[in-house]
């Protein structure tokens, strides 16, 4: 069995001086997304794999950077020494499958800033929501003390009416004594007219009895 030690091939990736590939010339490395810690054995791995577009571009790239090893998207890879990979009936190669795991990563992405945003609408609903049941409670305890209100208001305006009743009562049957006083007064008023009349009569027959009585007193005198 035979080990490889990375460190010896970090220590030279980082000792590699950088700067001799054009701006236009990608490498494999470069596609990879990774954690940080992870990025300099990815370096090492990938860094002088080049990617082109087709095998025509390929082939160019060979002959420019001969040290190096070539990939296309479509999956043909072509070693340092020469020697060239054709992919299987299956086209898509390591490369494409990167760009599209990549795509798929984009994607998410932007469906994860989605499903963010409508979190974020979701939970201003919710405290739009809270808000207003908040408000609706308020209401609710107003309107049950505003029916407690009108309860005792109508309790209040029936006592007055009963209140009232007995007064109107009370009226009616003081307006019943009074007229019957008043017809007491009369028949009394009638009965002393009647009394005087009878007293004045009495009167008069008591003076004429006395004058009845001094006449026959001096017809006695002689005698």
């Amino acid at each position: 069995m035979n080990f490889v030690s990375l460190e010896d091939d970090l220590k030279a990736h980082t000792s590699r001086e950088h700067g001799k590939l054009p701006a236009d010339v990608e490498t494999l490395a470069a596609r990879v997304n990774c954690e940080r810690l992870c990025r300099p054995i990815v370096d090492a791995l990938l860094d002088e794999v080049l990617v082109a577009q087709d095998p025509k571009d390929a082939l160019e790239l060979r002959k420019s950077f001969p040290g190096h090893r070539v990939v296309t998207t479509e999956g043909h890879v072509i070693e340092p020494w020469g020697a060239v990979k054709i992919p299987a009936v299956n086209k898509s190669g390591l490369v494409s499958r990167q760009v599209e795991m990549n795509h798929l990563k984009d994607r998410v992405a932007e469906l994860s800033s989605d499903l963010e945003e409508v979190s974020q609408q979701g939970d201003s609903l919710e405290e739009s929501i809270a808000a207003r049941q908040g408000e609706l409670q308020r209401l609710e305890r107003e309107m049950s003390r505003s029916k407690l209100e009108a309860e005792h208001a109508l309790g209040e305006r029936k006592r007055c009416r009963e209140t009232l009743k007995r007064i109107s009562d009370r009226l009616s049957s003081l307006k019943v004594d009074i007229q019957k006083a008043e017809q007491l007064t009369s028949e009394l008023k009638t009965l002393k007219d009647l009394a005087s009349q009878q007293l004045a009569d009495i009167d008069a027959k008591k003076a004429q009895i006395v004058s009845r009585l001094e006449s026959s007193e001096k017809a006695l005198e002689p005698l």
